[in-house]
This record gives C-alpha cells, structure tokens and sequence, in this order.
C-alpha cells in the first residue's frame, strides 16, 4: 500500500531512503513516516495530525471513500524501523498467538453487524455497516541496554533494538487539544454515507 494513496499523515518526501535494486524489482517503495521517535524515549497520546474535511467539492468524499474501501479489503500498513519490521500481533478466533508484518489501516462492519476481519478482536467494533478507522497506534519498541556492555563503551552505543510491535486502535478524539489515549476510550466508527468533519491521528511509544 503506497500511503500517498490515501489520506494519512505523511512526512516530509525529502527525507525518503534510496530502495535497492530488489525492492524496486519488487514494486516496493519506502516512504519517510512523520513519527517523531527518539531512543529511550517514550510518549503518550501524542498528537501525529488531524484531517479536516469540508465536502464542498467532492474531493473530501472520495478521500473518506477511499479510506473506506481500504478498511473493506483489509489494507495494510507495512513499516520498518530501525530496518527492522514493525509487527502486529494479535489472538486470533482459535486463541493462537498470531504476528504479521503488516497491519490493518481500519476494519469493517457488515450491516447485519458481522466484524469483519481486524474488527473481530475488539467487541466494541460492533456498529452495523460502519468502518472503524485505526488512527491510533500503541507502538511497544524491546532494546538490549548496551550502555555498560564493555565492548562498546568507547563507542557510546545505548543499546540495541531487537523488537518492534504495533497495537493500532480506533479512538473518537474529540479535539485535538483533548486526546484521550486510555484503554477505556471510545472507538471512532464511521457509517457508510456518513461525512466526519475531521480524523485525529495519534501515537503512544513504550521502551
């Protein structure tokens, strides 16, 4: 999935990495992310951006529709970190541990109020016929502490990552000077020809 293709937040494409030959070949393409991450250092409900629509146009409607149509095919974010992959794991329906390297962009709820696909793993994704937009992830980053490691002491290395998760949710912002990022915190349905005014996205990172 190429981000640009969809209404997400989006950093500065000054900063994209070069691809190497096979990730060309293979139609991959890295783009830079605008999260702002810092080793050691965690964050809560941090404000990543907000997407404000005003449907005068139409061009509003189709952005929104088409973050619907991915949320019905299950899209997926693919991240890297670090040049490691970032990983969604998740129970599934026959209780096995599952992880994947990539994660949904938002899940769907059929009308008669069957979850479909990611909607399955929370029960408040239940509304009929609604789309619940991940824009909030839970991002969990496990490092080996190298700081008294003695055979990096002259180097000044503070450690090494070795794992990257990703928990994404749907969270009903009501402001963006009013985040609330809690466990408890309502989901963000959308109906199918409903026109939300504004989509805050959201980010929480643990060390």
């Amino acid at each position: 999935m190429i981000i640009f293709s969809f209404d997400f937040c989006v950093g500065s494409e000054d900063e994209s990495p070069v691809e190497n030959l096979g990730q060309v070949l293979f139609g991959e393409r890295i783009r830079p992310s605008p999260y702002k991450i810092t080793f050691n250092e965690p964050k809560h409900c941090a404000l990543l951006c907000q997407k404000q629509y005003v449907y005068a146009d139409g061009k509003d409607m189709k952005k929104i529709r088409l973050l619907q149509k991915g949320m019905k095919l299950n899209y997926q974010h693919h991240w890297i970190l670090d040049n490691m992959p970032v990983t969604f794991c998740f129970i599934n329906q026959q209780n096995q541990n599952v992880c994947t390297t990539g994660f949904p962009m938002g899940c769907y709820v059929t009308s008669d109020g069957k979850p479909k696909d990611a909607c399955v793993l929370d029960s408040r994704y239940r509304q009929p016929d609604s789309y619940y937009i991940f824009n909030h992830v839970d991002i969990l980053i496990e490092y080996r502490d190298m700081s008294q490691d003695p055979n990096f002491l002259d180097e000044h290395v503070g450690g090494r990552i070795i794992r990257i998760k990703v928990q994404p949710r749907s969270i009903k912002h009501e402001a963006a000077d009013k985040l609330d990022c809690g466990i408890n915190a309502q989901p963000f349905p959308i109906r199918v020809h409903e026109k939300p005014d504004k989509i805050i996205y959201t980010y929480s990172v643990v060390w």
